[in-house]
């Protein structure tokens, strides 16, 4: 489906050519020498020319745009490519750190083990006091 924009194109690229065939048909007429005569030559040629070179910038315009068409696709294609592979790495750097920390685990639970049983009688003791003190 066609934009406003490419259709309004189409209409000034076959309005274009319709008048540059009424241009002609014009210049058909046209026969004498008279000074009239030649500045009615000269204004269809340049009626002709600006036609012309109107449909040659209206195609140079819509070749533009499908080019900047092209473009914005390719940017979006790789920023999206630019995206998938930031978060691959991303994720492989947080995995890495979730194995370093999994492996690592084991030792620090023991040393923690072993660190509450060296205090458990200390902190029984302390409970004790707390909980039942000594009358003297």
């Amino acid at each position: 489906m066609k934009t406003k924009k490419e259709q309004s194109k189409d209409t000034n690229t076959a309005d274009s050519s319709l008048n540059l065939e009424k241009v002609e048909s014009g210049k058909k007429g046209v026969e004498d020498n008279s000074p009239l005569a030649i500045v009615r030559e000269k204004e269809i040629e340049l009626r002709q020319f600006l036609i012309k070179t109107q449909t040659k910038a209206d195609k140079m315009i819509a070749d533009s745009e499908k080019e900047a068409e092209k473009l914005k696709q390719k940017i979006s294609s790789d920023g999206e490519k630019k995206a998938q592979e930031f978060y691959e790495k991303e994720l492989a750097k947080i995995e890495k750190e979730a194995k370093e920390i999994t492996s690592q685990a084991p030792a620090k639970a023991k040393v923690v083990t072993e660190m509450g049983q060296r205090n458990l009688e200390k902190a029984v003791a302390q409970l004790k006091d707390i909980l039942a003190p000594k009358r003297s």
